[in-house]
Order: C-alpha cells, then structure tokens, then sequence
C-alpha cells in the first residue's frame, strides 16, 4: 500500500477518508487511524494556509504591478499636459485640461491639504459618535398590557 500517495492526496486535495479508503481498497478505520497517527488533519491545515498566503501573495503582486503601471501612464499623460501648456489654449482647452488634471491627482490618490483635513474632520466626527453609542444606557424597558394571564399561555 502506498501510504505517501495516499496522504500527498488527502493533503492536497478536497478528499475525505472515506473516498480514499473506497479509491485505494483499504478499510475507511484503517486511513482514520492512519492519518491521525502522522497528523494529516495539522498537515492539510498547513498546507491550505500555505496556499492562501500564495494566492495572497500573488494578488498582492497583480495590485502592485497594476497600481505602478497605472501611475507610470498617468505620469505619461502629465507629460502630454505640460508640453500643450506652452501652447496658446482657448478657454475650452484649458477646461478639459483642468478635468485632465484633477483626473490624474484621482489616479495618483494626491490629496490636498483641505481634502485631508475633511477627511480627518469626517473620522473624529465618527469616532465621537461611536463614543456617545458606548455611553449611552441601553436599557430597552417593555410594558405589557393586559392580564398576566394572557401572556402564561
């Protein structure tokens, strides 16, 4: 009986003992017993976090190379704008290139210093209400009208 290739696939895959034992002819008892004795359960959970940190990992890496490429072609597009800046813009031009710019600061999440303030203003404001929710007495007080009777059925 080849008991690596039996544990490598509970290990790796969705299988239960049941399917395993069934799959390779062994009694469902006697895989029990063997995977509690050499730990298979600790096994699969390890190895199951060790490809969640992967997939982690690797998402981290797509938003990272995303956001850099993002920003290197935003810095490309500022580029553009400060070369026709030079030029004679009518008023229309100089509109659309103002809608440029504040498209790039969005891209580049550049926030001035009164967006930071509201933005600051905004979570003390929240805080200050979660505060005033935690002093407050939450009784709740029911009133039930009628005969006592009624309500012992």
């Amino acid at each position: 009986m080849d008991w690596q290739k039996i544990k490598t696939e509970y290990i790796t895959t969705d299988t239960s003992y049941r399917k395993l034992a069934h799959k390779y002819g062994v009694d469902q008892a006697t895989v029990a017993r063997r995977a509690k004795k050499e730990g298979w359960r600790d096994s699969k959970q390890q190895h199951d976090s060790d490809v969640q940190a992967k997939i982690i990992k690797s998402l981290e890496a797509q938003q990272v190379n995303r956001a850099s490429r993002l920003r290197n072609v935003a810095d490309k597009l500022l580029g553009k704008v400060e070369g026709l800046l030079d030029e004679e813009l009518d008023s229309q031009s100089m509109k659309h290139i103002s809608g440029v710019l504040k498209d790039i600061k969005d891209i580049q999440m550049i926030r001035s210093d009164a967006d930071m303030r509201e933005q600051e203003a905004r979570i003390a404001n929240l805080q200050r209400q979660a505060e005033k929710d935690e002093k407050k007495d939450n009784k709740i007080t029911v009133v039930l009208e009628g005969a006592l009777k009624d309500y012992a059925q």
